[in-house]
């Protein structure tokens, strides 16, 4: 019966957000399996590098696979690989985003944009995580990952078709990263929070 009731749950989400929204609901699946103890079996000190250092591996190869197309008529030919995308994001970071018609979107923007680089700042200090793991520490730096990749799987909400293979590596190498670690309560429900706000509440441009 609960089972019959998710799957309509995510068939009714898909529906109504798009099918890119499957992206945060595995997302937040694999994390509550990390939370119940599913992965516990790689989370000790001396096997929680193993995923740090697959997802390190997903990470470095997203950097040259197609992750967004450019343009508005989503033609896939015309696209920026996972390096140039990083890197748009870190000018636009210090150069703010340029005038619009509408300040507010402008604004929800950069704080959008402010996110996926501290996603990738925090995946750039991973080795300090796996140091602090291997001390039995490491859940704040769990936390900042954990709600920075679940903007990141919102991404394709509500149309996946801006988002290419780079991406959906990229989203991959975050979770292994963070499934390093054994997530918290509080770190699970604040991932929900930011999910229901982005999917639900954020406005589309």
């Amino acid at each position: 019966m609960l089972f019959t009731a998710v799957v309509a749950g995510v068939v009714w989400l898909a529906t109504v957000k798009g099918a890119g929204v499957l992206v945060v609901v595995t997302g937040l699946a694999v994390s509550l399996l990390n939370r119940r103890g599913a992965l516990a079996a790689w989370q000790t000190p001396e096997r929680c590098g193993r995923p740090i250092k697959l997802g390190w591996l997903l990470l470095l190869v997203s950097l040259l696979l197609p992750s967004v197309v450019i343009g508005c008529n989503n033609n896939r030919d015309n696209h920026a690989v996972g390096w140039q995308v990083a890197w748009a994001c870190a000018v636009i970071q210090g150069d703010g985003i340029g005038n619009g018609s509408d300040p507010n979107q402008e604004r929800l923007n950069y704080i959008f944009i402010t996110s996926l680089n501290l996603i990738n700042l925090s995946l750039l200090a991973s080795p300090l995580f796996l140091l602090l793991l291997r001390r039995g520490r490491g859940q704040g730096y769990a936390g900042i990952l954990a709600c920075g990749a679940t903007i990141a799987w919102t991404i394709p909400v509500p149309d996946a078709s801006g988002v290419l293979i780079g991406y959906d590596v990229w989203c991959v190498g975050q979770l292994m990263v963070l499934s390093a670690a054994r997530l918290g309560p509080r770190t699970l429900a604040a991932m929900v929070v930011v999910a229901f706000v982005r999917v639900f509440l954020w406005p589309e441009p």
